[in-house]
């Protein structure tokens, strides 16, 4: 496969990190939101902020089709990484569930333990965060069916793609909610996905108003809907549509940053960064699990809103600096 010499545009880049430290506050808020009153001012603004939150994967995966869908690959270049990645979820997801159950739980390492979680992570059953992995697999197998489409070069039809995908996977399931199930949950972010090479190639021009009234729409929406139900459901799962309201919004905003973002040095920090993106996304939750073990950090319980955000930092900053050294110590070795 030939490599794009195309550079990756520098919002790109800035979508990327900023979407990653969205992922990281929202795992550090999640565990403290069930142990508020619905009616206390802490709760209200969790679920406020998390609404937010919950853009940040489908805009990974925008990003995804964004930067994957505008090339062409060989089959073989897509069973390649379909293999790299399901090898990956089996290493990590094992390690996972390993430290899950022995640092987390204090529970004795067995044979049978060990057993069930090979079982576990060769079957696809994810734990934490580890699901992302499932939705790397997916993306990449619609791969060749997308470029079939896409290939045909027209905007009709990459518009009837997009509005199909939309209707089947965003608006149906609101009227048959028995559409979500373990099988389907995943393509619902096919859409993302289409959308993001749809995007890059047509552009959302003239649409500013219409994208932040959307947003608007879809946050109040969630919001309202959401304030007075119990901890047990929310709405704003990352399939629904008005979490796509706000993830397209978010994706417009950052795209006006490209005209400013002119300084070398600023944009090779990011670049940096983004270019960690996928390791702290892996080893996040096992930084916040070992920072919660230590009382290094409370996710349990937020005196004030500052701390929320403190956290956030203190997570993405730490899993930073390990990612930093596994590339190092991996390179030396």
């Amino acid at each position: 496969m030939k490599k794009n010499k195309t550079e990756t545009k520098n919002y790109i880049n800035l979508l990327k990190v900023i979407a990653m430290l969205m992922v990281v506050a929202m795992h550090v808020i999640s565990k403290a939101m069930p142990n508020y009153p619905i009616d206390t001012f802490m709760y209200k603004f969790m679920l406020f902020i998390d609404i937010l939150l919950r853009a940040s994967v489908p805009i990974f995966i925008l990003i995804s089709g964004y930067l994957l869908l505008n090339k062409k690959y060989k089959l073989i270049d897509i069973i390649y990484r379909l293999l790299k990645y399901y090898i990956f979820f089996i290493i990590f997801n094992s390690l996972y569930m390993l430290l899950d159950m022995s640092v987390l739980n204090n529970n004795p390492i067995t044979t049978d333990g060990i057993k069930n979680i090979l079982i576990s992570s060769l079957t696809l059953k994810s734990i934490y965060q580890m699901w992302y992995f499932q939705l790397i697999l997916l993306t990449y197998a619609s791969v060749p069916i997308f470029q079939l489409l896409i290939g045909k070069n027209s905007k009709l039809l990459d518009t009837i793609t997009l509005v199909v995908l939309i209707l089947l996977f965003q608006l149906i399931p609101w009227f048959i909610p028995t559409f979500y199930n373990n099988y389907t949950y995943y393509l619902v972010f096919l859409t993302y996905f289409f959308l993001g090479y749809y995007l890059k190639k047509y552009e959302l021009k003239y649409m500013n108003i219409l994208l932040f009234v959307l947003f608007i729409i879809g946050y109040a929406f969630t919001y309202i809907k959401s304030v007075n139900l119990d901890h047990s459901y929310y709405y704003f799962n990352f399939t629904f549509f008005n979490t796509m309201f706000v993830a397209l919004f978010i994706y417009n905003v950052f795209s006006k940053f490209e005209s400013i973002l002119k300084n070398e040095k600023v944009n090779a920090t990011i670049k940096y960064l983004s270019s960690y993106n996928f390791s702290i996304f892996i080893f996040h939750g096992l930084v916040i699990g070992l920072l919660t073990k230590l009382n290094v950090i409370n996710i349990y319980e937020y005196s004030n809103v500052f701390m929320i955000l403190v956290n956030t930092i203190l997570v993405y900053l730490f899993t930073l600096v390990i990612s930093i050294g596994l590339k190092k110590l991996f390179k030396e070795i």
